[in-house]
């Protein structure tokens, strides 16, 4: 045991003591042979693990397979009264977890929403993880953070017309492959013309397979770019304004 100002340090070999925090992420070989290769060549020189009064670990869940792989001594600090909460927390702004890591650490503990979000992913694997988040919930800017931060919610109503709207995007998925550009801003696009027009399915199914080309390489987050030529390419031949819809007007228009 060591104390300084502000913290008491425990060491251990005593592995066992440790217990994994139910909604944190399992560790990954390729993490945990990295850890290793770097403990081996220059020592553990990194922080000490936290846990909880519990002994659950709330930041350094790699760090202990590592240690414990080379039989070396694990330095940590106990934190009473934390939780998954913060474990997830700790970790927002660190590269080491991933967008998916989060949805499936919230999802474990039962929390409804993201055990929604997760269906939504793993059903339409072809698309980015956090377009789904997003598409979900009407191509919120925020989806991402709130995700991380574990405030994400999606209700049973919500959860339905994604499938909906998804389902339909995903009959699109060749086409929209054919389009230059980022894949998640495509589809987010499409997802809300979907949603939010009353635009014929058939004729934009049609309108994508044929004018691949004609579209213009999209950059990420400009969903109005692909939305323009949409609306271009939509209403060309068509006769009867009262058929033509704008949809990046309307996108505009909702989204200033």
């Amino acid at each position: 045991m060591i104390k300084d100002e502000k913290r008491t340090y425990y060491v251990t070999t005593n592995y066992e003591q440790f217990k994994r925090l139910r909604g944190n992420r399992d560790v990954k070989a390729i993490q945990k042979n990295k850890l290793i290769k770097s403990i081996s060549e220059i020592g553990f020189v990194t922080n000490p693990i936290i846990v909880n009064e519990n002994m659950e670990v709330i930041d350094g869940q790699g760090r202990l397979s590592a240690l414990e792989e080379l039989k070396m001594p694990v330095p940590y600090i106990v934190v009473p009264g934390v939780g998954e909460r913060e474990c997830k927390r700790l970790n927002i702004n660190q590269t080491n977890w991933k967008f998916l890591d989060y949805v499936k650490g919230y999802a474990e503990t039962g929390d409804k929403s993201y055990a929604y979000l997760l269906v939504l992913i793993d059903k339409y694997r072809w698309i980015p993880a956090q377009a789904v988040a997003a598409a979900s919930k009407g191509l919120s800017s925020d989806s991402s953070a709130s995700v991380k931060q574990g405030t994400y919610y999606l209700s049973d109503g919500e959860f339905y017309e994604a499938s909906q709207v998804l389902d339909f995007v995903s009959e699109c998925e060749v086409a929209l492959k054919q389009f230059s550009g980022d894949l998640s801003t495509k589809v987010l696009g499409l997802a809300w013309v979907i949603k939010n027009t009353t635009a014929d399915k058939k004729r934009i199914k049609k309108v994508l397979a044929e004018n691949a080309p004609t579209f213009r390489p999209v950059p990420r987050h400009e969903v109005a770019m692909f939305l323009a030529d949409l609306t271009k390419c939509y209403n060309q031949n068509l006769k009867k304004d009262e058929n033509k819809i704008s949809f990046v007007g309307e996108y505009q228009i909702k989204n200033v």
